[in-house]
């Protein structure tokens, strides 16, 4: 049986069609996956971990991210594939060529509105933990040129082990001295790894300090890869200060400001009035002071029970008052154990003819805190 020649020609002109959808059909599946993976951006992202178990950060490809990004936001807008590299790359010729073309101008000012409103990034970027489930996102709040919202979980992984240290090891390697004396002492430590302690300039021997290390040590440890074991404070006992009294050449100023004091309470004696003082000393006392170089010195002083008696021999009439006063010296400077007498040059009068020893006291130690007193 023969086949027309007409016959032969519907054949191959159908199957010349049917070639043409099935090439067709495979053309549109191809765009779709391309276009799919192109904007697969979530596939890109390479995080990085790094620092200590606890105390971990991520970052990614940041970089490469953003330019798949635009690239992709470029292309839909309708610029080609060159023209939008040559713009993420900055190319000159290319930037100037988009710039001048209002159509493709335009274009790249909607695909860069676009990016500007795409959020990328982990949930979560700090303080991780080894095993701890991270997602990243990648949305658009844009309503033109949009982006596939898309998420991944990654597992945080190779952040280094932590040392655990504490408090006493620090103080080992940090330690604290005491200065100054007792009654007046001072806690000397490194600023930088210890907070300030209340009351510094006012300890005893066998006072107890409470110390607290400083937040931004506490965030160092933790950057170095350190945890504590326990507390981050500690409590220290006051030790090796001396006693003031203990100056070998203290018996020097009290005897001065008891020579100053015959002058001070000195009486007269009139064919028609007398006056007289007596003395006795109720208590020596002395306190720190910064002078105006902000060097440290002394006061020392000592409080006076004095006793005056106003005598008129022709009434044959007497009068005795009893009052307190403190006669010192101040801002003495002390070296090896010894006060230095050259500086006696700034003497002090404290107190009136109607204080009585509970009021001096008061108005003293509200002028001088951490006024203390001596034999």
């Amino acid at each position: 049986m023969r086949i027309s020649s007409q016959k032969i020609k519907l054949v191959a002109k159908n199957k010349k069609t049917i070639l043409g959808m099935i090439a067709f059909c495979f053309l549109m599946i191809a765009t779709v996956v391309l276009h799919k993976d192109a904007s697969n951006f979530v596939s890109l992202v390479q995080p990085i971990f790094s620092g200590y178990d606890g105390n971990g950060q991520v970052t990614y490809n940041e970089k490469e991210l953003n330019n798949q990004i635009q690239e992709y936001l470029f292309r839909k807008s309708g610029l080609s594939k060159k023209k939008a590299q040559g713009l993420i790359a900055g190319n000159a010729a290319i930037v100037a060529d988009v710039r001048k073309n209002a159509s493709d101008h335009q274009k790249f000012l909607q695909a860069v509105d676009a990016f500007h409103k795409v959020k990328i990034g982990f949930d979560k970027v700090s303080n991780l933990k080894n095993g701890e489930k991270l997602i990243f996102r990648i949305y658009s709040n844009a309503t033109d040129l949009t982006i596939p919202t898309q998420e991944k979980v990654f597992t945080v992984t190779d952040l280094k082990s932590v040392k655990k240290i504490s408090i006493a090891d620090i103080l080992a390697k940090h330690p604290v001295t005491f200065t100054g004396f007792n009654g007046s002492g001072k806690i000397q430590f490194d600023e930088t790894v210890f907070d300030e302690p209340a009351d510094n300039g006012t300890y005893s021997n066998n006072d107890s300090i409470h110390l607290s290390l400083c937040p931004s040590y506490l965030s160092e440890l933790k950057n170095r890869g350190y945890v504590l074991k326990n507390s981050s404070s500690i409590t220290v006992k006051v030790e090796g200060l001396k006693e003031f009294s203990q100056l070998s050449n203290l018996s020097e100023v009290i005897a001065k400001i008891d020579g100053f004091s015959k002058l001070e309470f000195k009486g007269y004696d009139l064919p028609w009035r007398r006056l007289l003082y007596s003395k006795s000393i109720v208590s020596h006392y002395y306190v720190p002071l910064r002078n105006e170089q902000d060097q440290e010195t002394f006061l020392v002083m000592t409080i006076y029970e004095v006793t005056r008696t106003e005598y008129a021999p022709a009434d044959d009439q007497s009068a005795t008052t009893v009052f307190y006063k403190a006669l010192g010296y101040r801002y003495i400077p002390c070296e090896d154990n010894k006060l230095d007498l050259s500086h006696l040059d700034h003497l002090k009068y404290y107190g009136s003819e109607q204080d009585t020893l509970e009021l001096l006291l008061s108005d003293l130690k509200n002028k001088y805190t951490g006024l203390k007193e001596f034999n």
